[in-house]
């Protein structure tokens, strides 16, 4: 099994933030390489949905569901589980947490396990690894934009 931790501060509002975890911030973070298609996207809840194409609209299916998600008034936190994962992945675990800073700011952390067949958990990690660190750059520009 690998594992892959990022952690960025946003300087926004714990409340704005949380609000803000929808299509839209989906959308931005999914913007690169490889083109992704958003199908559908349930929302943030247990037991919502999101379909994606890896490369574009005929692309590769990927299939997430969260399987929980908390909220108190300091932590919000979300687990999606892959259902329908491509390139030999067997298990793909996200957890999505937002904490409130101290500083009235937010904290956000990507804190991603997968486990692929024999040969390709190193070639993989490297990827999404990429894709992850990308994602502080990502969050700074959505969040400074509002």
């Amino acid at each position: 099994m690998k594992l892959i931790q990022y952690e960025c501060k946003v300087e926004r509002p714990f409340e704005e933030v949380v609000k803000k975890f929808d299509r839209d911030l989906f959308a931005s973070l999914t913007q690169g390489f490889p083109p992704v298609h958003i199908e559908r996207f349930d929302g943030v809840h247990t037991g919502a949905e999101t379909h994606l194409k890896l490369g574009g609209k005929r692309g590769v299916p990927w299939v997430s569901v969260i399987v929980s998600c908390e909220n108190d008034e300091d932590r919000f936190e979300f687990v999606d589980e892959g259902r329908v994962v491509p390139f030999g992945i067997t298990h793909w675990k996200h957890i999505h947490t937002v904490k409130r800073s101290e500083d009235g700011g937010s904290i956000i952390i990507d804190d991603v396990s997968f486990s692929a067949r024999k040969g390709l958990e190193n070639a993989l990690w490297f990827g999404f690894n990429r894709d992850m660190a990308a994602r502080r750059g990502k969050y700074k520009r959505y969040f400074d934009r509002k």
